[in-house]
Parts: structure tokens; sequence; C-alpha cells
């Protein structure tokens, strides 16, 4: 079962290799073993999914450097 730390870690994977527009659901769900309907259960879409992690680099880069 796809957990969503395991999402987010495959996601910003794919993101860093082939970008936003190259990083699909079906792609995601196929990398982490399930259907896209578990990846939308943990998320609304990939523009709130890559932006949650742009957040996330964004603050992680502010406290440390």
């Amino acid at each position: 079962m796809a957990t969503p730390k395991l999402i987010r870690e495959t996601a910003m994977k794919l993101f860093a290799k082939y970008g936003y527009a190259g990083t699909s659901i079906s792609n995601l769900a196929s990398e982490v073993g399930s259907q896209k309907a578990s990846i939308y259960s943990h998320i609304s879409s990939k523009e709130e999914l890559y932006l949650s992690i742009q957040d996330d680099i964004h603050d992680w880069n502010r406290e440390y450097y």
C-alpha cells in the first residue's frame, strides 16, 4: 500500500528526473506499486503534490541556509 511518505519521496524523485510535465500520476502510481485511485486518496492533484513538495524544500532551505 502506498503511504503518504512513499508517495512524496517517489514524487520528488520523479519531478527531479522528469520535471513537472514529464511526471504523471500514472507514473507515480506505477513506481510505488499502487493504483491511481490510491494516490488520489492521499492527494487532491499533481499540482497540489508538486507545490507541497516545493514548499517543503523552500522551508528546509530557509531553516538550514
